[in-house]
């Protein structure tokens, strides 16, 4: 399962999964103290077992299943994405992360907004919802920079300076690539922050992929997550 962004460049894929039922294999990690394990997911039975789980905060049943992302994105999404990897209580614990280095690979791909938003009152809310007045011209002014930019940066790669010395002059809008394996709590504390209408709306679309993904593939137990651990 692949999920373009709306910028044409950006992407979320699921690149790997677990082979059992998520939702079966909570319920079985679930009644291990009792020494049961069923075959078959139990719809009733053990959908209110599932519900139970999350409602009183066991959770520890939801990170035995995992899947691996593999995202493009701006570095400045990137950079908030990494917040969850370290600095939340499962930092390193179910979470694994690797990342393309611009040290042996040369970057191609830079993130160029459709419009420029006015500054919210509220600092803490970042970018109001009205577009700039001056939003077309600073676009254009900001692709014409971009370009020195990147071009600069081209030619230091091709007149063979050291490429980690090259990078240092390309902008946050730089794109990234990334995989991420983490478990169905973490994916779901990554979703329960960055989905949100007061997210950064760049990481919002990106987080509403990741939920789409976590909906397909862990079914039954993500919806028992969305009811009662929000």
């Amino acid at each position: 399962m692949l999920i373009e962004m709306s910028d044409g460049v950006g992407l979320v894929e699921l690149y790997d999964c677990m082979s059992l039922d998520p939702s079966l294999k909570a319920v079985n990690v679930a009644r291990g103290s009792f020494g049961k394990r069923n075959e078959v997911f139990h719809e009733t039975r053990d959908k209110k077992l599932l519900d139970y789980l999350a409602r009183e905060s066991h959770t520890s049943p939801f990170r035995h299943s995992y899947i691996t992302l593999f995202v493009k994105a701006p570095e400045f999404v990137a950079r908030q994405w990494w917040k969850h990897i370290v600095g939340s209580d499962y930092s390193f614990k179910d979470t694994g992360w690797n990342e393309i280095s611009g040290r042996y690979v040369a970057y191609s791909s830079f993130y160029i907004p459709k419009d420029f938003y006015l500054q919210a009152p509220n600092k803490k809310q970042g970018r109001s919802e009205q577009v700039h007045p001056k939003s077309h011209e600073l676009v254009s002014k900001y692709q014409s920079i971009l370009k020195q930019v990147t071009d600069f940066y081209q030619e230091l790669v091709s007149e063979g300076v050291a490429m980690e010395q090259a990078r240092v002059i390309l902008p946050l809008g730089t794109y990234t690539e990334f995989y991420w394996t983490a478990s169905a709590q973490a994916l779901f504390h990554f979703v329960s922050l960055r989905d949100k209408p007061d997210a950064q709306a760049d990481i919002r679309e990106y987080a509403s992929a990741v939920s789409n993904i976590c909906e397909n593939y862990f079914g039954v137990m993500w919806s028992s997550m969305k009811e009662y651990l929000d």
